[in-house]
């Protein structure tokens, strides 16, 4: 995030301890994964911190295991929105 607070610190995660996810099933665990996951801007659909992934329709992702592989599979100590992702409106196109 360009302000310099941490994903995490912002409030743009508090819902995911709200109590739904756990409702639904998700340990102390999955909720720790998922915080991490949506602190990260989607490179594939460009969903930002603390919003789910979605389909080229505009469908919501509502679930840790449907998110962007992309999204979830970046390592490391990066935050925000500098990922290298493609310029909106570049994916498959060639550059």
């Amino acid at each position: 995030m360009s302000d310099g607070i941490h994903p995490l610190d912002s409030g743009r995660l508090d819902w995911i301890w709200a109590g739904d996810l756990t409702d639904q099933g998700y340990t102390a665990h999955d909720l720790e994964t998922t915080a991490r996951v949506l602190s990260r801007i989607c490179p594939m659909c460009h969903a930002g911190v603390g919003e789910w992934c979605r389909t080229v329709a505009g469908n919501v992702l509502a679930s840790l295991d449907l998110q962007h592989v992309t999204r979830r599979d970046l390592s490391g100590g990066c935050w925000g929105p500098t990922y290298g992702a493609p310029a909106r409106g570049t994916l498959g196109k060639s550059l």
